[in-house]
């Protein structure tokens, strides 16, 4: 999937997760050598779940109205829109990129929010940035973060989820025990597995603050107590292979391809995929890896 496609796609339902795909399907497409008619498979899901918009908003990097700095984030908490969309292309024309993702990060350390989108489509635009490569990909890129942000960091004051009786919190969460954590309660779709990636990736430049408090909040919400059973999922282990390359693509390919039911397995599968290849992982954490995709399958 391209990029610039990416980019032109629209959320349907909360937040767009086109972009987060398209990153996930490159890291994909370079770990396994399977037929383009499969990876175009995984296309059409993301096709049946996000449309393209045709159309643009920004057209130039001239802000055609009097943007006013102290009212920005008025404007963009209250989702004034068109006037919205001009709004965030005066902040990328007059501050960094880095700066307007940190402003942003530093909001996800304020509240605990159901899923994470918060912070894993964050992590995903400040990743993409980079990788633009003409003016247009610049517009489409500052048009869909203001959607993003507009309707995902202000309802500062939605409750978390209830917590177990003597839930005991981390104050420091190492990359070893938060995997064994996410193993246990990956969450709906393994949404707990796609963060955990995402805050151990070099690309993310979090600092050690913002990483800690971000690890803290995983914690909690791998323990929060959901009515629903599709927020906590049981995965029984079903990997009985070796945890090899050979059973890490037959895993993901179960995931990816024995199913077209939600973007989320495009994602998750580069996910357990990252997590599979970092070098501190054990054997056992290997195969409860591979169980979350098979159970994510539908097929185990």
């Amino acid at each position: 999937m391209k990029l610039e496609r990416a980019l032109s796609r629209i959320a349907t339902i909360h937040q767009q997760h086109s972009l987060k795909c398209a990153l996930a399907m490159g890291t994909l497409k370079r770990r396994f050598d399977w037929p383009q008619v499969e990876w175009q498979r995984l296309e059409q899901l993301v096709d049946a779940q996000e449309p393209v918009f045709e159309g643009a908003i920004l057209t130039s990097n001239a802000v055609p109205y009097a943007a006013v700095g102290k009212r920005r984030h008025w404007i963009l908490a209250h989702g004034v829109y068109p006037y919205a969309y001009y709004t965030m292309l005066d902040w990328f024309n007059t501050a960094s990129a880095e700066s307007i993702f940190d402003h942003y990060l530093e909001l996800c350390t304020r509240q605990n929010r159901y899923l994470s989108h918060d912070v894993s489509i964050l992590l995903a635009f400040q990743a993409a940035w980079p990788l633009l490569s003409s003016s247009t990909e610049r517009l489409r890129f500052i048009e869909r973060f203001c959607e993003f942000v507009t309707c995902t960091f202000y309802d500062e004051h939605r409750p978390a989820e209830p917590l177990p009786p003597g839930f005991v919190a981390v104050s420091d969460l190492s990359p070893q025990r938060g995997l064994d954590t996410v193993l246990r309660r990956p969450g709906f779709w393994g949404h707990n597995v796609i963060l955990l990636s995402w805050l151990l990736r070099p690309e993310s430049r979090l600092n050690d603050r913002v990483k800690r408090v971000l690890l803290t909040h995983l914690h909690s919400q791998c323990h929060w107590q959901f009515d629903d059973p599709l927020d906590c999922p049981d995965v029984q282990p079903q990997a009985t292979s070796a945890a090899d390359e050979a059973a890490l693509e037959f895993a993901c390919r179960r995931l990816l391809l024995g199913r077209a039911d939600n973007l989320h397995q495009i994602t998750l599968a580069e996910a357990i995929v990252h997590l599979y290849s970092q070098p501190w992982v054990t054997r056992e954490q290997q195969l409860g890896l591979l169980d979350v995709a098979l159970h994510f399958s539908g097929q185990g």
